[in-house]
């Protein structure tokens, strides 16, 4: 719903000034962009484009099993 936008709006940091109390933040720091890359690298690599609130039409085909196979061996152990 609407909320659940909001939250991910606002956790991507494209809530374009919406009232962060009209969303929840738990866990929003377990479960957010983290801070080792940027915020414009989190948006190249997953092809969101800020200025139109779009993504790149092949996003949802990739998201899953899939992409989880492509990036696992790039993925840095827990430290």
């Amino acid at each position: 719903g609407s909320r659940a936008m909001a939250r991910l709006l606002g956790i991507i940091q494209m809530d374009n000034g919406v009232d962060p109390d009209l969303w929840i933040h738990d866990e929003e720091e377990k479960y957010g962009i983290g801070k080792v890359r940027s915020l414009q690298k989190f948006f190249d690599t997953f092809g969101i484009h800020t200025e139109t609130q779009t993504v790149e039409p092949h996003l949802c085909r990739f998201a899953g099993k899939k992409m989880q196979m492509a990036f696992k061996p790039h993925l840095r152990k827990d430290q």
